[in-house]
């Protein structure tokens, strides 16, 4: 069915024109968590443009404690999720048994998505960043980090395409501490070695990974789930990124993947392709 609308005036033009303004708005406020920017990074990787909780980019958004997925009141090890009440009765999330309730490790290093704050929230076409992607948005090879007003603004060298991290600071106990001069952001990663969690921090001139405490409150900033792909009728005997195949070989978008024939000589290979990130 076509429906014919007839404009018989310009103050019948001027509101419906407002109306498809107000509606245009309307539509963008709503769907302002679910969209995301593409840097160009080598990863593929899609960064989302506001925080989790968040309405616009310059919105602190919600504070999380590491592996929980709904705000507090109060953050500290009393009621921290995966723990007995201090840091070293760790609970889920544990390489060494020192750091364990009565010696408890499970040798997960990276949050579940029922931990995932994004994921929880968002759905699960998103997820917490890896350490590895925090690594690529702030290398200079990739991306330019200026300050910006209670923020840094970082920007791709490749597409011009930008995203912004407020400065959103922390939350210890009930007191939110370094706001507008500090950005913290956690990752999904676990520190393996001391057992605390890989965040993201900025304040001054400085930009960097560091690791801290679970228990602290802290802003997230999503990115897209990764879809794998299935490389499939590779030959038998083939090495794909220099590990023998059976035949098949998963990849994510963004993936640069060199072949080698079996018997080539060592050093040479004929074909690499990279995946095209859905």
């Amino acid at each position: 069915m076509v429906t014919k609308i007839t404009i018989m005036n310009m103050k019948t033009k001027f509101f419906f024109f407002l109306a498809l303004v107000l509606t245009f708005l309307g539509t963008q406020k709503l769907n302002a968590q679910n969209t995301f920017v593409d840097l160009g990074l080598p990863s593929g990787t899609l960064w989302a443009t506001c925080n989790v909780g968040a309405d616009t980019p310059e919105d602190d958004g919600t504070f999380f404690a590491w592996g929980e997925t709904s705000k507090k009141d109060l953050y500290n090890w009393g009621n921290y999720k995966y723990c007995n009440g201090a840091n070293d009765t760790y609970t889920k999330y544990c390489t060494n048994g020192e750091y364990g309730y009565k010696g408890f490790a499970d040798g997960l290093t990276e949050l579940l998505p029922e931990d995932d704050a994004a994921t929880a929230n968002w759905g699960k076409e998103w997820q917490m960043p890896s350490k590895a992607q925090f690594e690529e948005l702030i290398n200079d090879k990739y991306t330019l980090i200026e300050n910006g007003v209670n923020g840094r603004m970082i920007t791709s060298k490749s597409n011009g395409h930008s995203i912004f991290l407020p400065s959103s600071g922390f939350v210890l106990g009930s007191s939110v501490h370094g706001s507008l001069t500090h950005g913290y952001y956690w990752s999904r990663s676990l520190d393996a070695s001391s057992n605390k969690v890989i965040k993201v921090c900025f304040r001054d001139g400085y930009f960097d990974l560091e690791s801290d405490y679970r228990d602290i409150g802290m802003c997230v900033r999503p990115v897209r789930v990764q879809e794998a792909h299935t490389i499939s009728d590779i030959p038998n005997g083939w090495k794909v990124n220099g590990s023998t195949t059976s035949g098949t070989y998963q990849a994510k978008g963004g993936d640069v993947l060199h072949f080698t024939p079996k018997n080539i000589p060592a050093g040479k290979r004929v074909k690499s392709i990279k995946v095209v990130k859905k």
